[in-house]
């Protein structure tokens, strides 16, 4: 009698015991982050980046990173016999330098093989040069030699520099004449960013737009577009033919229609089936994105203006400016 009490509280016991291990089981995937460079940037466009894995339970048997979304890789880490490591990661290939965020990730795995395969920890920074890196932007697109604007532009000038930026002023240019110097206002979060507005009066014809600015060790930089077009005064056109992708389209997702106008103007784009039978009407305002000077991208869920899904076939879309066809193009759908 007494050995089988004996056997049944072993058993008891086991099962308790078993219970709690159970309810206090490692379910939680390890943490970590990276050790930020000063203002987030590097001059190295292969830059080794350093960080802290850590976790509550288990000991941490695996770590990997990626930048820029490419494949996980091993990190160079320790022994890997404890629940707290240090690790570091060389960028595998040559980063991109400029106004550019590059981002690295990376995943951790435990000895209880816990791991976020999704809600990964991560960290971006810019490659810089030993200059400051200078971008203008009109409407959030990247202002390139060539584009038109129109008569009152408003740009928008983007500077970093991981050497300072208070020292010196950031001036602007009009067809090489100097105009003024421009009001800086520096990130809120990074102290090596400033962005600046500028919006001149322009005549119609050709212009040039220049702005340079200096590091707080003299080092300057200057950036220009050249040949931006005003023509207030003409018919509204497009630059070269509009675009559109995916072409062909299967149905899914959006197609993305591009195209760049001579001036600001109020555009209505529509699709047509090959009879003629008007299928969709999307309309965009004077200055807006889909109807300011420059580059426009805009995009359709491709459905009838009453919400149903077209056939497969081949479809017209017109870009309609102030009134007038200024482009079209053809547009396949097979689904």
């Amino acid at each position: 009698m007494k050995n089988m009490i004996k056997k049944i509280f072993f058993i008891f016991t086991i099962i308790i015991l078993l219970g709690f291990n159970k309810a206090f089981a490692d379910t939680i995937p390890p943490a970590a982050s990276f050790i930020p460079f000063n203002l987030n940037m590097t001059t190295d466009n292969t830059p080794t980046l350093t960080g802290i894995a850590t976790d509550e339970e288990s000991i941490i048997t695996s770590i990997e990173c990626r930048i820029d979304g490419g494949a996980f890789t091993p990190a160079t880490v320790g022994i890997l016999d404890s629940s707290t490591e240090a690790f570091s990661f060389k960028s595998p290939i040559a980063l991109v330098r400029g106004i550019i965020l590059h981002t690295a990730e990376v995943k951790c795995t435990d000895s209880a093989n816990n791991v976020d395969s999704t809600n990964f920890a991560s960290y971006s920074f810019y490659v810089v040069g030993d200059r400051p890196e200078i971008v203008i932007t009109s409407g959030g697109e990247k202002i390139i030699s060539g584009d038109p604007v129109d008569l009152s532009p408003s740009f928008e000038v983007k500077v970093i520099s991981n050497k300072g930026l208070t020292v010196y002023p950031l001036r602007a240019f009009i067809d090489n004449i100097f105009q003024e110097n421009l009001t800086k206002v520096v990130d809120a979060d990074n102290l090596g960013i400033i962005t600046a507005l500028y919006n001149p009066t322009l005549l119609d014809g050709t212009h040039s737009l220049k702005v340079d600015m200096t590091d707080n060790l003299g080092n300057i930089t200057t950036r220009e577009v050249i040949g931006l077009v005003v023509q207030s005064g003409q018919e509204i056109s497009l630059q070269g033919d509009p675009l559109s992708f995916p072409n062909p389209y299967n149905g899914v997702g959006n197609v993305n229609l591009s195209y760049v106008l001579s001036k600001d103007s109020n555009v209505a784009l529509t699709i047509y089936d090959l009879m003629g039978n008007q299928l969709s009407k999307q309309n965009y305002s004077n200055g807006q994105n889909g109807g300011k000077a420059g580059y426009n991208e805009v995009t359709w869920d491709g459905k009838t203006t009453g919400g149903a899904d077209l056939g497969n076939g081949i479809y017209i879309y017109l870009i309609v400016a102030d009134g007038k066809v200024a482009g079209k193009g053809k547009l396949t759908i097979v689904r």
